[in-house]
């Protein structure tokens, strides 16, 4: 249980800001919810003055829904019971008059919603721990009135039967399943009937005010004091246990559960069978930890979380001032995200060659990694938890790990020094670094079909995103090897340029390919291998592979001004790395009629290029019918690089006489 352990502690260092509204990483609501409190999409805001006389009602736009709302252990997960919460609430249970302006439940009557709503707002009302507010909403509610202002003011409408319209929605929430919220005015103004909810102060909104929220936790723990207490789990100590677990761990969407005990009720069930006659005695959690643990846990994956398909992670170490780089996030996003932290300004993208473009990323990717070591102690420890859902309403944590933070910085940094290549963004920029696990993802799996002309992952493909993630998450974090099958499946994809209607979707794939051949090396050798061509390297498929680079170039630059069709270097590739001897005899033909068309000086570098190639093959590796290995890929790589150079080199001399 040493998961739940973290997250109590996590709650407790960040209580002084439970209830109060911050911003996200897309500018969305964030919040820490307090303990006994959840939250809701409200829909509705009403105005109320401190007598409980109605002011107005307005809509609540799109995106400032999200409501904090005391809830009792039943109402917290309530799906077919009918447990009012406390304060905020649907129209069913808030309008005395629903039955009139919505019909018949079909299932209860609906004066008996009302009626258990009004009783527990009534006896938190009564208490030693009572708010001014709750008085106002109680004299309003229980006019029974609340529907027909609602209609008066606009925020309902009518159908032409007299009950409120069907087709006449909030958003995609019909109005009789409207969620309300309250504003308590401390003055009552003739000018306050048109003012906006963003022209009250917080204190006045229901939702935002620690005062109400404090007296609410007074009064749960004053009624928790005469419950049954018995022996947590979590703690040892003797506490009210409860056997409720929420959902909406991973998004407000979630069904998922981490732990059930409903097990129980099925008929061929299996949890206790055995083992325990029934919940009760299996597992006890007490209450008020197990909130602030799941409340921690919601807002921590909410503020720093990432979600990949069906599988959610997030390290954590104090939460509210964590700078942690995420560990699925590529080199560009962690250089960026510590220039936003310290806020270095960017520096200009200017024409770079390759080599530059190397030193200058490597360089600052370092720098990067530094700063974080300067900002983070290399001995405090770091969280990791995954969850991934068994079954709809089955939640699995797949992954719980804790890890000092020098160490997690260290593997970050070498994972990213091992996988990195010089490689293309969609915008046409160069970089030299590693890709993020999301684009790893679609590079191996996407397609590039759509519009956009980008590889998108379709299908049956779309889960792909997650199974990278899962076993690429011991590559970066625990040094394991990365897996054969990726490798090959990366190799094999760079080896069909044919395949692929962009060729920058193609050089993405190439690129990814030469960094896994790059780190597989550096696994077995221990040694480093980048960019630069090794031209004393006599390995067979490193020197087919520049002989392939070569001819795709001679090709190339024969082509006439405006032409643009693909070489027959690439229309081989594939059967080149299957046969390379027999498939380099007929791509040289091939090349030498190109070769015709091209300068004296510009082909006669070619042929010394080609035969200073041959000459590194030792006996018998040029003749023979092995097929060529991910190696072949890097020699092309840094042969075409080193092409590229010479090309533009010869261009620029030209151009200066």
């Amino acid at each position: 249980m040493n998961w739940l352990e973290s997250l109590c502690e996590l709650y407790q260092k960040n209580e002084k800001i439970a209830g109060v509204y911050m911003k996200g990483r897309f500018d969305e609501d964030l919040i820490l919810v307090p303990i006994y409190h959840s939250t809701l999409i409200a829909h509705i805001t009403v105005f109320l003055d401190t007598a409980g006389e109605f002011i107005n009602a307005k809509r609540v736009l799109k995106g400032e829904g999200l409501t904090i709302i005391p809830v009792t252990e039943a109402s917290a997960i309530r799906t077919s019971n009918c447990a009012p919460h406390p304060l905020c609430d649907g129209l069913k249970y808030l309008a005395g008059d629903y039955g009139v302006y919505c019909g018949a439940d079909g299932k209860k009557n609906t004066r008996e919603f009302y009626k258990e709503y009004m009783a527990v707002l009534k006896a938190w009302k009564e208490s030693q721990y009572s708010h001014p507010k709750l008085d106002a909403i109680y004299e309003y509610l229980q006019k029974g009135n609340l529907i027909r202002d609602l209609i008066s003011c606009g925020c309902l409408i009518l159908g032409e039967n007299g009950l409120l319209s069907a087709t006449d929605k909030l958003g995609t929430t019909a109005q009789a399943d409207a969620m309300i919220r309250f504003i308590i005015a401390e003055e009552k103004t003739a000018v306050q009937a048109s003012m906006e909810e963003k022209e009250y102060p917080d204190d006045e909104k229901c939702w935002k005010d620690l005062s109400l929220q404090k007296q609410y936790i007074k009064y749960c723990r004053w009624q928790d004091e005469a419950s049954l207490h018995e022996r947590s789990y979590a703690t040892g100590e003797m506490v009210r246990v409860t056997y409720n677990n929420p959902k909406k761990i991973r998004n407000d969407a979630d069904s998922g559960k981490l732990i059930s005990f409903n097990d129980q009720a099925k008929k061929n069930h299996f949890l206790f069978e055995g083992l325990f006659p029934d919940a009760n005695s299996s597992l006890h959690l007490g209450y008020e930890e197990l909130q602030m643990a799941y409340n921690a846990l919601k807002w921590v994956i909410r503020k720093q979380g990432t979600t990949f398909g069906d599988l959610c992670t997030v390290f954590y170490i104090g939460g509210e001032g964590d700078v942690i780089p995420s560990f699925a996030a590529g080199s560009e996003d962690i250089m960026k995200q510590y220039s936003n932290l310290v806020a270095e300004p960017g520096e200009e993208v200017s024409e770079l060659q390759e080599y530059e473009i190397v030193q200058r990323d490597a360089e600052q990717f370092t720098k990067a990694m530094q700063g974080y070591g300067k900002l983070l102690s290399p001995n405090e420890k770091m969280h990791f938890l995954a969850f991934k859902a068994a079954t709809p309403g089955r939640l699995a944590i797949v992954e719980n790990h804790t890890i000092y933070t020098g160490d997690y910085l260290k593997r970050i940094e070498e994972w990213h020094r091992d996988i990195s290549w010089l490689q293309r963004g969609y915008e046409g920029n160069y970089f030299y670094g590693s890709y993020n696990l999301k684009n790893i993802a679609r590079i191996l799996y996407g397609e590039d079909k759509d519009k956009s002309g980008r590889l998108t992952l379709k299908g049956k493909n779309v889960s792909m995103e997650q199974r990278i993630t899962e076993r690429l998450i011991g590559c970066i974090l625990f040094g394991d090897p990365l897996p054969e099958d990726i490798v090959n499946r990366a190799v094999h994809l760079a080896s069909r340029p044919q395949s692929y209607s962009k060729w920058y979707n193609w050089e993405q794939i190439l690129s990814f390919a030469c960094a896994c051949i790059k780190k597989k090396w550096i696994e077995k050798n221990r040694e480093e291998c980048g960019v630069e061509l090794r031209k004393d390297c006599t390995d067979r498929n490193y020197l087919y592979g520049r002989l392939l680079a070569i001819a795709d170039r001679m090709e190339y630059r024969s082509f006439k001004q405006g032409e643009s069709r693909e070489t027959n270097a690439k229309k081989y590739m594939t059967a080149f790395s299957i046969h390379p001897f027999r498939t380099w005899m007929i791509i040289e033909q091939k090349v030498r009629y190109c070769q015709k068309k091209l300068k004296k000086t510009e082909a006669l570098y070619y042929q010394r290029q080609i035969a200073e190639i041959m000459s590194l093959f030792r006996p018998g590796d040029y003749e023979s019918q092995e097929r060529l290995d991910g190696m072949y890929l890097m020699g092309f790589y840094n042969e075409a690089t080193e092409l590229q150079r010479y090309t533009l080199k010869n261009k620029g001399e030209e151009e200066h006489e």
